[in-house]
C-alpha cells in the first residue's frame, strides 16, 4: 500500500500544496484559490496519487478554515505545523528563496519524517465563538491600555505626584482629570470642595479620592513649562467629554453603528438603511444607549455618509469626521462593517485632534463645480493629444497643411475640415475624426469655461478679498476655500498647512538636524497654494526676497523652500 504526505502553505486567497511519496520524491505541486470547488478537485488528485494520505498545514484557523473543513468532512487525517517550526526547518533545505511552494515542500516533508506532530482537531461552535470573543476583549483592552498609558505620560509631564497618587484605569480618577488636572486647580478647589464635586458625579470612593489628590497638590507648587497646554490636551480628551461614542461605518446603501463609552467598551451594535427611515433609526438606537452626552464618528462624511451627517447635524448632534480606520496587522485580521464601526468610534476617542466635517451649502457647490471642471479639462487634454496623433498619422497634404498651424488655430482648421467625396477613404475619414475631435475639443473648453465664471461668481460672494491677492485666481481661491470649509476647522495656521503638506516634516536625528519635504495632506490644496507660489515668486518682491535665501539653506534647514 502507497502512502504520500500533502504539505499546504496555507493562505488568504490561495494555497499552495506538494505531495511527497514515501522516497520524498515530488509527486504533485500545485497553486489552488480558497473556494470549496478548486480545494475538492486538490483532494481527489491527491487521492489519486496514493492509497493513503496524510495532510499537512501550517494554520489551524483563519484563512486555512475552509481547507481544514473539507479536510475532515472526507475523513483526512490532518497534522498541524506551527509556523514558527516551518520557519526553523527551512534552513536545512537547499536554496535561500522563500516561495510558498518551498514551504508546502518543506510542510510536506516535516510531515514524513516526523513523528511527534499533533493531529489537527476542529472545536465545536461553542468554542468558536469563545474564540472570537476572547481576541475581541483583548482588541479593546489593548485599546484602553494604549489610552491609559497616553494620559498617564501626559500626567507625569505637568503633575507626577497626582500620577502616582492615582490609579488612572478607574472611573473615578477619570472623572476627576476631566475637572482639574494641575496641582494649583486643585489646592484652590480644596479637599472638601472637591469631594462634594465628585460626589455629585457618582463617584465611589469621593473622599479618599479627593483626599489623595489634595495630598498630591500640598506636594508641588511648582508649575511645569508647558502646563496649561498639557492640562488643556488632557481636558479636551474627546473620552473625558461625552458620555460615549456612536461609530458609523457607512456604506452606499447601509449604515453600521456601534455604540462605545469613554473606556472603549462596546454597548450595543446596529445596522440600518442608508435613507432617512434609517437615519432616524440610528439616532432613536443613540438616543437609548447614550441618552447623555454623546458624539458620532463617521467614515467619508465626503460621500456615503454626506446624508446622514446633514441629518445629524440638522438634529443638534455633534459628529466628527474619522479617517479609515486602521486595520489589525496579523496575518488573519478580521474585517466587517461593525467591526470598523467600533474602530471609527474608538479612533475618535484617542486621537487628540478631532477632524469637523466639511460644510455643505455653498462649500458643497463649489466643490462639485470644481470637480466638473477638472473632468472637462482633463477630457480637453486628452482630446488635444489623441488630435496631435491623428495629425502625426495623417495623409501627407493633410498633415502639411495642419503642422503649420500652433494649437488653438490647429483645433480651430481641425473643426471647419470637409471630407470630400473626390478623396479616397482614407482621407475622407481622417478628416472627419479630425472634425470630430477638434469639435469635442471646442465644446469641452467651452464647458470648462462657462464652470470657471460660475466658480468666479461664488468665490467673490463667499470671500472676495482672495481675489485681491496677488497670484490668487478663481480656480484657486475656490479650492481654498473647499478645503477650509468653516472658521474654526482648522485650530491653528500649522494645523492648516499640515492638512495642505506644506509643513516640513522633521527627520533629525543625533547631531543631523534636518528636515523633508511633506507629500501627505489633501494634495488638491497643496496644487494650489503651488500654483499661488509659483506666480509670486515671479511677481511678488516680497515672495523673490524670501525665496533666495530659502533655496540657498533647502528643506534641510526647516524652512520651506519654493517646491
Amino acid at each position: 500500500m502507497s502512502r504520500i504526505w500533502a504539505g499546504v502553505d496555507a493562505g488568504k486567497t490561495h494555497h499552495h500544496c506538494v505531495v511527497l511519496d514515501a522516497e520524498g520524491a515530488k509527486l504533485l505541486s500545485r497553486r489552488v484559490a480558497n473556494d470549496e470547488p478548486e480545494l475538492l478537485q486538490l483532494l481527489a488528485d491527491v487521492l489519486a496519487l496514493g492509497d493513503e494520505a496524510t495532510w499537512a498545514v501550517d494554520l489551524a484557523d483563519g484563512g486555512a478554515a475552509l481547507l481544514i473543513a473539507v479536510l475532515v468532512n472526507h475523513g483526512q487525517h490532518l497534522l498541524y505545523i506551527p509556523g514558527r517550526v516551518v520557519n526553523r526547518a527551512s534552513g536545512s533545505y537547499r536554496g535561500e528563496g522563500k516561495t510558498d511552494a518551498r514551504d508546502a515542500l518543506v510542510i510536506a516533508d516535516q510531515a514524513r519524517m516526523r513523528r511527534d506532530l499533533n493531529p489537527v482537531r476542529p472545536g465545536d461552535e461553542a468554542t468558536v465563538e469563545l474564540k472570537l470573543f476572547t481576541a475581541r476583549r483583548t482588541d479593546l483592552v489593548c485599546d484602553r491600555t494604549r489610552a491609559v498609558n497616553r494620559l498617564r505620560g501626559a500626567l507625569t509631564g505637568i503633575f507626577p505626584a497626582l500620577e502616582r497618587a492615582l490609579e488612572v484605569t478607574n472611573t473615578g480618577p477619570l472623572m476627576l482629570l476631566t475637572g482639574y488636572q494641575t496641582p494649583a486647580a486643585i489646592r484652590r478647589m480644596g479637599a472638601r470642595r472637591l469631594e462634594t464635586w465628585l460626589r455629585n458625579r457618582r463617584v465611589r470612593g469621593a473622599a479618599t479620592l479627593a483626599r489623595a489628590a489634595a495630598e498630591a497638590a500640598e506636594r508641588q507648587h511648582t508649575a511645569v513649562v508647558g502646563e496649561k497646554a498639557i492640562a488643556q490636551l488632557v481636558h479636551t480628551m474627546l473620552a473625558e467629554q461625552v458620555d460615549g461614542v456612536i461609530g458609523v461605518d457607512t456604506h452606499r446603501d447601509t449604515l453600521a453603528a456601534a455604540a462605545v463609552n469613554p473606556i472603549g467598551a462596546v454597548l450595543a451594535t446596529t445596522d440600518s438603511p442608508a435613507n432617512a427611515r434609517g437615519y432616524r433609526r440610528l439616532l432613536d438606537f443613540a438616543r437609548r444607549q447614550i441618552p447623555g452626552r454623546r458624539c458620532w464618528a463617521l467614515e467619508g462624511v465626503g460621500s456615503f455618509g454626506a446624508g446622514l451627517a446633514a441629518f445629524l447635524d440638522q438634529a443638534g448632534e455633534q459628529v466628527v469626521e474619522v479617517l479609515r480606520p486602521k486595520r489589525p496587522t496579523v496575518r488573519d485580521g478580521r474585517k466587517t462593517d461593525m467591526i470598523d464601526a467600533i474602530r471609527a468610534a474608538k479612533e475618535a476617542l484617542s486621537t487628540e485632534h478631532l477632524i469637523q466635517p466639511r460644510l455643505r451649502g455653498e462649500r458643497e457647490a463649489l466643490r462639485v463645480l470644481l470637480v466638473t471642471r477638472h473632468g472637462a479639462v482633463l477630457a480637453a487634454t486628452a482630446a488635444i493629444n489623441q488630435l496631435k496623433g491623428f495629425i502625426v498619422s495623417a495623409p501627407d497634404d493633410l498633415r502639411s497643411e495642419l503642422r503649420k498651424l500652433k494649437g488653438p488655430a490647429q483645433v480651430v482648421r481641425c473643426a471647419q475640415l470637409r471630407d470630400r467625396p473626390t478623396h479616397d477613404v482614407e482621407h475622407r475619414m481622417t478628416a472627419r475624426a479630425l472634425r470630430s475631435t477638434a469639435r469635442r475639443i471646442q465644446a469641452l473648453q467651452a464647458e470648462a469655461k462657462d464652470l470657471e465664471n460660475e466658480i468666479l461668481v461664488l468665490v467673490r460672494q463667499l470671500a472676495p478679498e482672495l481675489l485681491d491677492l496677488l497670484g490668487v485666481g478663481p480656480i484657486t481661491s475656490a479650492q481654498i476655500l473647499v478645503s477650509w470649509s468653516h472658521p474654526g476647522r482648522f485650530r491653528s495656521e500649522a494645523a492648516f498647512a499640515s492638512f495642505a503638506g506644506a509643513s516640513p516634516i522633521p527627520a533629525s536625528s543625533g547631531l543631523t538636524n534636518r528636515h523633508r519635504i511633506n507629500r501627505s495632506g489633501d494634495r488638491q490644496l497643496n496644487r494650489a497654494l503651488h500654483t499661488i507660489t509659483l506666480i509670486r515668486m515671479r511677481l511678488d518682491p516680497a515672495t523673490k526676497t524670501y525665496v533666495v535665501p530659502a533655496a540657498v539653506q533647502g528643506p534641510a534647514s526647516g524652512r520651506p523652500g519654493p517646491r
